[in-house]
């Protein structure tokens, strides 16, 4: 007798109520294995029990290293020294695959069977900020296997939007009004821009680090910035949200990045920064909280007196929202359903999205809406919002960071080089600073000996 026809010969030890879970299991190869691979297991275990029902009188299922059935054991029959998967790992377990399979089919079903890899990252990439969470969760499907892969598409767009902001900012010098011929150039620094802010969300999802197996070349960033270097540098609100909910994530690894960060800013940009990515990772893992509160107040001394009083507003308002999240999520609910009232006014009833009030917004569309705000955060009631969404952002699931297809279909506007052209305005103060002269005779200015000759003609040689 096969160990999988003794196996179902047992059956009958197993209460009715787990005869399903029982079967599902010895007929999802897939998913046992899955289960198997994402505990740890004692290496010299060659067999493993998965209870079936919590609680000591449990009945279990015995199982080899490597997937294949052995027996059942009724409630009150002990696995002995086993190691044991506890139901409810199980049943985490399934939860996680279940939803991989469902982005898998999303996947199959606007890809084909193929997948066609290289098709994704170019659909994220020319989709800027009008990806749906349709088109999202597709993507999502192929994160266990492609994570550190998107680790390095964020890097790769980063690095190319950097390119192309130093082309911009040349052209910015001159004018507020670029001519029409660089409409192409605006219009691959607002894809890239974006798409940096996705990448980082597909790569931070999963249970592994997004880090393993990556070497970068020809930076001198720490890995450990990368994220928010290139999702919140931009200012724009729905990218940082992006970015901190990527560095939540992953956690604990990133909190002594951040900390140090924190500690030693001396520009808001490099303040905001750290203190988002700060919230996020204290809002996802409560066993951190303490220590990054303890690292937000009080403000370093040194700090010049108008930059210690911004940073301990902005501190005080962050320890707020962490301290008042069910307030917090209350009131992230509260901007998306009056977004939405806002956007949806024009639509007449009998539409999917008119809303007559805002107890008329499904929830999960209003918090999407308030997550994928464009605003500018350099306006500060516009980071002191997002100070307030921070928490319930970094706690999302990665899905409700995009709104549904159909709704930005009939909502979004098609882009315009004006967008871009935000996306640089928290550089303007800086490309308008005058260049300081150089002190001293220049090279083809007159000799200062009086002689009339230009001066590298003279007492330069």
């Amino acid at each position: 007798m096969t160990h999988a026809d003794h196996f179902l010969s047992r059956l009958d030890r197993v209460s009715l109520p787990h005869v399903e879970l029982a079967l599902s299991l010895y007929r999802d190869d897939e998913l046992l294995r899955y289960i198997l691979q994402s505990v740890r297991l004692p290496e010299q275990a060659e067999r493993v029990a998965i209870a079936l029902k919590d609680g000591a009188d449990a009945p279990y299922i015995i199982v080899t290293r490597d997937g294949k059935f052995v027996t059942c054991l009724g409630e009150g029959m002990s696995p002995g020294e086993l190691p044991v998967i506890s139901r409810g790992q199980v049943d985490g377990i399934t939860n996680r695959v279940e939803a991989h399979r469902d982005r898998l089919a999303e996947r199959q079903k606007m890809f084909g069977q193929g997948g066609q890899t290289r098709a994704i990252a170019r659909r994220i990439y020319d989709r800027g900020n009008d990806l749906s969470r349709e088109e999202f969760m597709a993507y999502a499907s192929w994160q266990p296997i492609l994570a550190p892969h998107f680790f390095k598409f964020m890097i790769d767009c980063g690095e190319l939007a950097i390119n192309a902001r130093e082309a911009l900012v040349g052209v910015l010098k001159r004018t507020d009004k670029p001519r029409p011929g660089w409409n192409d150039k605006l219009h691959e620094y607002w894809k890239m821009s974006y798409a940096c802010s996705h990448f980082a969300v597909l790569a931070a999802m999963g249970t592994k680090s997004p880090f393993e197996g990556v070497v970068i070349q020809g930076t001198d960033r720490p890995i450990d910035s990368l994220i928010s270097g290139f999702t919140m540098l931009d200012g724009i609100f729905s990218m940082c949200v992006k970015g901190l909910f990527s560095i939540a994530k992953i956690g604990k690894p990133l909190l002594p990045f951040y900390k140090q960060q924190y500690e030693q800013a001396h520009t808001q940009v490099d303040l905001r920064q750290a203190l988002l990515s700060l919230i996020g990772i204290a809002a996802r893992h409560g066993k951190l909280r303490t220590e990054v509160k303890k690292t937000l107040l009080p403000v370093p001394p040194r700090r010049t007196s108008g930059f210690s009083q911004y940073n301990h507003t902005v501190a005080t308002i962050a320890e707020r929202s962490l301290d008042e999240m069910d307030e917090s999520d209350t009131m992230t609910a509260l901007i998306g359903a009056m977004l939405a009232l806002e956007l949806t006014k024009s639509q007449r009833k009998g539409s999917p999205f008119h809303f007559e009030d805002i107890t008329k917004v499904p929830s999960d569309l209003a918090r999407s809406l308030s997550f994928t705000i464009t605003s500018d955060v350099n306006d500060p009631e516009v980071f002191a919002k997002l100070l307030l969404i921070a928490p319930i952002a970094a706690r999302a699931a990665p899905e409700d960071l995009y709104l549904p297809k159909a709704f930005i279909e009939v909502y979004r506007k098609p882009w315009r080089p004006e967008d871009s052209l935000a996306l640089l305005e928290s550089y303007k103060e800086e490309l308008r600073m005058p260049v300081p002269k150089p002190k001293g005779p220049t090279r083809n200015g007159p000799c200062p000996c009086g002689s009339g000759k230009k001066y590298k003609r003279c007492c330069s040689e």
